[in-house]
């Protein structure tokens, strides 16, 4: 019998392997400017210790990568840690954080197991709870963490958080758009928080542009809705490019030199918040050789349960 729980195809995976990071969908703690968390810090036997604030205060692009400047990150289990640089990584679905110029997962795995709280008549998981060497992390799709245990070197650390603002979108000093949705954890779940795929949402285009290495390739997945859509992946691949001859042959596959992990997860889409994917394509075939002249037939698809195909583009080789 299949074990949703053994599977983790609902949003997110764990990976077991030392040090490795934990593969979360990136809706279960919105990066973007201007989102602030608020939490109370007691003791085990409920004595309060402090209070703590999570602020995500700027974005920065370093070495090609995006991250997001946070007033403080009170989730470790060493108070000397400072994390301040926190980022996604949507290839390896991780989140991650940037060190003394060194970038590991924001949330290591060692020992890691999670469980599902709760869900929704779809079966997409709306909190989670995640096991991790000293600490235990509780999320909720949309807001983020909503409570933690922590073993210290001072004891043991319970937060909860009491007050949050996610979705207030304003830009960062780059002028890069928070666009996230507000959702408060507190009130009953609306029932339109999550809509179903349709034909006509989500919206799949493609973009092909020669340049002097060949073909770059623009695949855009678009919600066209004011709700999550939710979507399942058999695999860690997300997308794949398709070159084809005029006789419909398969000339080039995007995926054919890549390798993805064999984890069964979900993703979900958010509004207004699309995602990107590109790709090269040199003019050559699989094996290496230069296509001969003529047109071809480049086609996009996102690789989901089941998958789905953009409207190709026709472009030529002279």
């Amino acid at each position: 019998m299949k074990s949703f729980a053994l599977l983790v195809f609902m949003a997110l995976a764990v990976i077991p392997a030392d040090g490795q990071g934990v593969r979360l969908s990136s809706d279960f703690f919105p990066l973007a400017v201007g989102n602030r968390w608020a939490y109370s810090v007691t003791a085990e036997d409920g004595k309060k210790i402090s209070e703590a604030e999570l602020s995500i205060d700027d974005h920065q692009i370093i070495r090609g990568r995006s991250y997001y400047v946070v007033s403080q990150f009170p989730f470790v289990a060493d108070p000397a840690e400072k994390i301040r640089l926190i980022g996604y990584d949507r290839e390896e679905h991780e989140f991650i954080r940037l060190v003394n110029d060194r970038e590991d997962p924001l949330f290591l795995s060692d020992g890691s197991t999670v469980d599902t709280l709760e869900q929704d008549a779809g079966g997409l998981p709306q909190k989670i709870r995640l096991h991790l060497d000293l600490m235990t992390l509780i999320f909720q799709r949309g807001v983020g963490i909503v409570e933690a245990r922590i073993e210290t070197p001072a004891g043991v650390r319970l937060i909860r958080m009491s007050d949050s603002r996610v979705g207030a979108p304003r830009s960062s000093s780059t002028g890069v758009p928070a666009p996230e949705p507000a959702i408060n954890p507190n009130a009953a779940r609306p029932p339109g928080v999550v809509s179903a795929v349709t034909a006509e949402n989500p919206r799949l285009s493609m973009n092909v542009e020669p340049i002097p290495e060949g073909f770059r390739m623009t695949f855009t997945v678009t919600n066209t809705g004011d709700r999550l859509l939710p979507f399942r992946f058999p695999s860690g691949q997300n997308f794949d490019f398709i070159v084809m001859d005029q006789s419909g042959r398969e000339v080039w596959r995007w995926s054919r030199t890549q390798f993805f992990t064999r984890v069964v997860r979900s993703e979900a889409l958010r509004p207004d918040n699309p995602w990107r994917y590109q790709a090269v394509w040199d003019g050559r075939d699989s094996d290496g050789n230069a296509a001969p002249p003529g047109s071809y037939r480049v086609t996009a698809q996102l690789v989901s349960d089941p998958p789905r195909e953009a409207p190709s583009v026709v472009v030529t080789i002279p």
